[in-house]
């Protein structure tokens, strides 16, 4: 053992009397603990209207909002004597929250987006492919940084170029002409193409304008079309992200997972 060299004799009375009585006031007030309710699919604004009353909190309990690309954050921090307490707290209050949000509340704490969609994939017992254009690999990647995502993960193409659209996912050629890369027809065409090609129950499709270039009046940098191709029927979702060309692709992302795991919880 080595013994750690102690305060110098001349700033010992003052530890004594000054530091120490401190450090015990701080100790005696039990503990901190906190929990992150995670929402998507709703504006900083919204969640805020809805949750004003309890920002004001004080005391034992409090509640702040964070926000984050195409995420809203609501943390409840609670102090008491002990963990237990906190957290009975922090129930009552998470409570109250989800009962306003319901499912816009996607997870807490750790928890990814990638992470529930998979986990909601392997409860029903369904498999999901992916084809990308503007977001070149990133739901992809995404959804294989969770581990034993083979179970449910058949696979994806990132179709950029027309070409491949055409040659790999079997999108028509006359449709490209008359709508354009950036359609709600080609996220269609998209998402059954990549369905019909790896055998997956789901087929999810993105399509859009990442920027800086490359928009114009009625197609505008940040428009992305979602394509989820399901066993029931396609469907297609419109978006209009704001940012820099990371920002939209990450914004994208983030409304693909969801629309997954929309349709799983419906």
């Amino acid at each position: 053992l080595v013994a750690l060299p102690g305060p110098p004799a001349e700033l010992q009375p003052m530890v004594k009397r000054h530091l120490i009585p401190r450090l015990r006031r701080y100790a005696s007030k039990g503990v901190i603990h906190s929990r992150t309710l995670k929402l998507t699919g709703v504006m900083e604004s919204e969640v805020d209207s809805k949750v004003r009353d309890l920002l004001a909190l004080e005391g034992g309990v409090t509640v702040g909002i964070y926000a984050h690309p195409a995420q809203v954050d609501l943390r409840i921090t609670a102090r008491a004597d002990s963990l237990p307490a906190a957290q009975r707290r922090i129930t009552q209050i998470e409570a109250k929250i989800r009962r306003r949000f319901k499912h816009l509340i996607y997870g807490a704490d750790d928890e990814t987006l990638e992470g529930i969609a998979g986990k909601l994939l392997r409860r029903s017992r369904r498999t999901l492919a992916v084809a990308e254009s503007c977001t070149g690999g990133l739901v992809g990647h995404r959804i294989t940084q969770v581990p034993g995502s083979s179970d449910y993960f058949r696979g994806g193409v990132v179709a950029y170029a027309d070409a491949v659209k055409e040659a790999v996912l079997g999108v028509p050629s006359s449709t490209l002409r008359r709508q354009g890369a950036v359609s709600p027809q080609i996220a269609r065409a998209m998402a059954d193409g990549i369905r019909k090609l790896t055998g997956s129950d789901l087929g999810l499709a993105i399509t859009g304008i990442a920027g800086p270039a490359g928009g114009s009046k009625t197609k505008p940098v940040g428009l992305v079309y979602l394509g989820l191709a399901t066993p029931q029927g396609t469907q297609v979702q419109r978006h209009q992200f704001s940012g820099d060309r990371s920002t939209v692709k990450f914004k994208a992302s983030q409304a693909a997972l969801d629309l997954v795991r929309w349709f799983l919880l419906c």
